[in-house]
């Protein structure tokens, strides 16, 4: 299964041990590494899922595809950090399923092959 996610550029999650923050005015921009490098699929499917569902638009994939960034109010405090931080998390969640679901499945074979020897 991991091999299949890797191949199709599902399993993309968050290293929380990254999240750094940089005041500017009333915000804070924070940015946090993604597992791994996104493709070019998953990038097109990420920007795809924000189109879809305006409420994820406040993330932003860095260049390179290999950050998220989000900015929060000042006066959001850390709580309202944790709370984008779930749901960046649910969104690559949905990104992760909605990429496994696309992914070409092998056939199941109907009978076992039958080789003659003549």
């Amino acid at each position: 299964m991991d091999e299949i996610a890797g191949q199709f550029g599902g399993e993309i999650g968050l290293e929380h041990a990254t999240l750094r923050g940089e005041a500017a005015g009333a915000e804070t921009r924070y940015t946090v590494s993604l597992s791994r490098t996104a493709d070019a699929r998953w990038v097109g499917a990420f920007r795809q899922l924000q189109a879809e569902m305006p409420q994820h638009r406040r993330f932003q994939l860095a260049p390179g595809g290999a950050a998220l960034a989000f900015s929060c109010k000042s006066v959001e405090g850390p709580s309202g950090v944790f709370e984008m931080l779930q749901r960046a998390e649910s969104l690559l969640e949905m990104l992760g399923r909605r990429l496994e679901a696309a992914a070409p499945h092998d056939p199941v074979p109907t009978r076992p092959s039958i080789r003659t020897v003549a």
